[in-house]
């Protein structure tokens, strides 16, 4: 919560003081954002794809467990590559 009060709370280019949260102290810059230009980065793309493929993976593994479908090894491995 600290660290996302803080964030929400800046105007762009300004920089926080130091922020204490559940995972370390921050120090926090706003930069300006654009909708567009972040849609079309390779940021964005990464984001989607890594969801989609997650999304994927859980839709298999809970429907191979509640169908009760075997399948090859190698498949498994596959699988936790994409963990």
């Amino acid at each position: 919560e600290p660290f996302e009060k803080t964030a929400y709370s800046l105007n762009p280019g300004e920089v926080s003081g130091i922020v204490e949260s559940i995972y370390g102290y921050h120090i926090i810059k706003r930069c300006e954002f654009n909708q567009t230009d972040f849609e079309n980065s390779s940021v964005y793309s990464s984001i989607a794809n890594t969801i989609s493929q997650n999304k994927a993976v859980e839709f298999y593994k809970s429907m191979s467990q509640e169908l009760n479908i075997t399948y090859a090894a190698a498949f498994d491995e596959f699988l936790k590559l994409l963990d």
